[in-house]
């Protein structure tokens, strides 16, 4: 940072990154394992936890470990020994009789990083990161392209993360690190450190699957070492905090904590709309309920993803204030109305999408897919509003 400010190389800094994974995994596990009660643990944390001190040797191994030592993705040190020792593999042939094979899921994903890197090589010489905060391509283009050239940077610079996260990922299924079970097709599961979940990420309609199907292993670290460390905050404390740990561990250019920022803004004005006016996007019309995946699409994509999250890639302040500037910091206004003007009570009819939202990270799955909801969880919604009004 202070030898290449506002570059983005490839140096020890993100070996540093990995190895503080590591490191406080291990500490987390030993902890559980050597100096909390049983009942003060939860289900994960007895899993995870560590019952001796690690040898030099498997301490070492674990931190240097050369298929995630680059850029990870990092499993937890109980995973780890367990692929070590090979009860991953004990388990699978109890469960199949025979033992679980990385190739199919080896070839696929080498085929995706293949793509992926093509992609990035001809997009990112049309659309390079540092666009956005061009003066030149900022005097002679409109807002609207602008905003286009936004959403198309952030894709293309996704797909440089999408790249090293998966051949990453491929290194790791080759040494046999990475069996996860079998779904419930009998298939071979190859996800246990998978990073990225490509798909799921580029049509999510909400900031939470966004979150949730990015950077999955560091995600799972900090709720493990963070967010279930304080159960004794509030929830949106804990969220809070752990952003806050995330942040400080990327780094301390301005554009770091100006993303953190705009999550904050993002969480607080979408959890406003979706417990106030989240019923209305329940239609038993098929065609608009496509329509507001669609436009759920879009804000989360070209608003969130694109807009608010482009200082993480300029990385300096003066480059991310003129790329805000530019926009007429638009999306800053359009997540700032509704946590000034919106000021409603959670609608009846919206529980059940909200208890959707909280356990899956994504919207009514039925509603999703384009599909109808059934007519009975209308007709109860639309009684229960009834209720209350008469009441």
């Amino acid at each position: 940072m202070f030898l290449h400010y506002g570059i983005n190389r490839f140096d020890y800094s993100g070996r540093l990154m990995v190895i503080t994974v590591k490191v406080t995994y291990v500490a987390s596990s030993l902890n559980d394992g050597l100096g909390r009660k049983e009942d003060e643990l939860t289900p994960e944390q007895k899993a995870q936890r560590i019952r001796r001190f690690p040898s030099l040797l498997e301490y070492f191994s674990y931190i240097f470990h050369h298929s995630s030592f680059l850029v990870g993705p990092v499993c937890s040190f109980k995973d780890y020994m367990d692929f070590i020792i090979g009860e991953d593999m004990v388990r699978a042939k109890k469960e199949n009789g025979k033992e679980p094979s990385p190739k199919k899921a080896v070839l696929e994903k080498l085929l995706s990083c293949l793509l992926c890197a093509v992609l990035f090589s001809v997009g990112a010489k049309i659309f390079p990161a540092d666009l956005n905060a061009d003066p030149h391509f900022i005097a002679n283009s409109t807002l609207f392209w602008r905003m286009a050239v936004s959403f198309f940077v952030m894709f293309i610079q996704r797909l440089k993360y999408y790249f090293a996260w998966i051949i990453a990922d491929v290194g790791n299924n080759a040494c046999g690190l990475g069996f996860n079970g079998y779904d419930s097709n009998g298939k071979e599961l190859w996800n246990r450190v998978t990073n990225v979940n490509v798909v799921e990420l580029e049509t999510s309609t909400n900031f939470r699957a966004m979150v949730q199907n990015w950077n999955m292993q560091t995600n799972l670290w900090l709720k493990r070492t963070v967010y279930d460390r304080v159960p004794h905050l509030a929830p949106y404390q804990r969220t809070m905090l752990t952003y806050t740990v995330s942040t400080i561990w990327h780094g301390f250019y301005p554009g770091y904590y100006l993303t953190f920022l705009n999550a904050i803004l993002i969480i607080v004005a979408t959890r406003t709309v979706r417990r106030t006016y989240g019923y209305m996007f329940q239609s038993t019309n098929s065609t608009m309920n496509l329509l507001f995946v669609f436009l759920k699409w879009f804000a989360n994509n070209v608003i969130f993803a694109s807009y608010c999250f482009t200082p993480f890639l300029l990385l300096r302040l003066d480059l991310s204030l003129a790329f805000y500037r530019s926009a007429y910091f638009i999306g800053h206004i359009l997540l700032l109305l509704p946590i000034i003007f919106v000021h409603g009570t959670p609608k009846p009819s919206h529980d059940a999408f909200m208890k959707s939202q909280d356990s899956n990270g994504i919207s009514n799955s039925k509603a999703m897919n384009g599909k109808d909801i059934p007519t009975s969880h209308v007709a109860n919604n639309n009684a229960i509003l009834r209720r209350n009004r008469s009441a």
